[in-house]
């Protein structure tokens, strides 16, 4: 039985982390979230993923730096990046991004981002 894409949610904020988590579960299926992108880099270095989606702006590694590497490992994966500051948009895009939502989205926003149907 398909469990639907594998999802990795990344945001060092609780709050928000929380709500996209709680989002996306209901609406697509498997979801693990992570406070860093250095924290979800190695999950996604040894477990499968179809879809990220990363905040920018967080300490350490960011989801600019994330983006880069999830593309150059693994082309295949969708790639959602999330900002509060709408001039991230653009590098966002030129790294490989499938899509970019400025905060506060909506969640329709977040699931038509993901490109899948909901379930």
């Amino acid at each position: 039985m398909d469990e639907g894409p594998r999802i990795v949610a990344v945001d060092d904020d609780e709050e928000l982390r929380r709500l996209m988590v709680a989002i996306l579960r209901r609406f697509i299926g498997s979801v693990h979230s992570f406070r860093s992108a250095s924290s979800a880099w190695e999950y996604m270095r040894t477990s499968p993923v179809d879809i990220l989606v990363s905040d920018v702006d967080m300490d350490g590694m960011g989801g600019l730096e994330l983006l880069a590497r999830v593309k150059q490992e693994f082309p295949k994966v969708r790639c959602v990046i999330v900002s509060g500051n709408p001039c991230h948009e653009r590098p966002a895009m030129k790294s490989g991004a499938d899509a970019f939502l400025s905060k506060p989205f909506r969640t329709r926003e977040l699931i038509e981002a993901l490109g899948v149907g909901s379930r």
